[in-house]
């Protein structure tokens, strides 16, 4: 049998405290963000009231990312990602990352 999408694997138990977004969400600290943009992309907005440390974690889930259905993550709010107020745009199939709220203003690319 091939497993064609991460749901697979959830459904067969192989993968454990992932969610699996499909449509636009707003994300807690500690998710684990499974991306599926096969039917287009979507938006996922950090936290609003992020803490020092908090942590969203994201991954491609069927290597759905590209250009044209790209993932946005987006901080709702005035607070930066790396730096800049524009959202991130996330194209490249098979990405994983994770945003790190600094404590000040600023979510910063961390390891996944």
């Amino acid at each position: 049998m091939t497993k064609s999408f991460v749901s697979d694997y959830l459904n067969a138990g192989e993968v454990r405290g992932w969610k699996i977004i499909s449509t636009n969400y707003i994300a807690f600290d500690g998710d684990k963000l499974l991306i599926d943009t096969s039917t287009g992309s979507l938006i996922v907005t950090l936290p609003p009231t992020p803490a020092f440390g908090f942590t969203v974690e994201f991954s491609d889930g069927g290597n759905f990312a590209a250009v044209g259905k790209p993932l946005v993550v987006t901080t709702g709010n005035s607070f930066t990602i790396q730096g800049t107020l524009e959202d991130l745009i996330v194209d490249t199939k098979n990405a994983s990352f994770a945003l790190t709220f600094d404590g000040t203003d600023d979510w910063r690319l961390t390891e996944a």
